[in-house]
């Protein structure tokens, strides 16, 4: 069963959807709230065309369906989202994936792209992405190698997020914090208006006139 794509209204319909559809993940509420109201509130204020919303790493489909929430709420004609993740892992969930977008009516907002997102980073144009989830492998050596596309395929004023940023862990668990904290200790100084909630990290793409 399908829902119809009008009765996606707003961040608590869409939890109790996610419950509905048991869709799996690793996002906690407040998370999956902090980022479906940035997003929208980029989307609100973005006049570009073709507005790009990449997520990196699908899981089980939640990150994707929140952002196509998001952008279907936003009401932003120009915004979609592309789900990316390399479904020949075997730990990968293609199906479910297909199965929860399609639950959600938001087949018309999300992209299910089956790539490795070093490929798809690579085939990106330069400035072509507003909003960015970094959320695949978290080994430190994936993350080092994904850290340095951010710059030049972020658009001006653009959106990073960053899931499991724990830099102060256990070695096990900081791999990602401590890759992402390399990068912004050459390239801090591009980006504005950094913000955490436990393990999710975010932070804006300087544009020409921020100060």
């Amino acid at each position: 069963m399908t829902t119809d794509v009008k009765e996606i209204i707003g961040f608590d319909k869409f939890i109790d959807d996610l419950r509905r559809f048991q869709v799996g993940g690793s996002f906690v509420g407040t998370e999956l709230h902090i980022m479906y109201d940035l997003v929208i509130e980029l989307l609100g204020r973005s006049q570009d065309a073709n507005i790009l919303v990449a997520e990196l790493g699908a899981y089980q489909g939640l990150t994707a369906c929140l952002l196509g929430a998001a952008v279907k709420d936003s009401e932003n004609g120009n915004a979609r989202v592309v789900s990316i993740d390399n479904y020949s892992n075997p730990d990968s969930h293609r199906d479910l994936v297909v199965e929860a977008v399609s639950n959600f009516g938001l087949n018309d907002f999300v992209a299910i792209l089956d790539q490795d997102d070093l490929e798809y980073l690579h085939s990106c144009d330069d400035d072509s992405i507003s909003v960015l989830l970094v959320d695949s492998l978290h080994s430190y050596e994936h993350v080092k190698e994904t850290v340095p596309f951010i710059l030049p395929k972020m658009r001006p004023g653009g959106l990073v997020f960053v899931h499991d940023y724990q830099p102060e862990a256990e070695e096990q668990y900081a791999t990602v914090g401590k890759a992402v904290d390399e990068w912004l200790e050459e390239h801090g100084d591009k980006t504005i208006d950094h913000g955490r909630d436990g393990r999710f990290f975010w932070f804006y793409i300087k544009e020409d006139d921020d100060e």
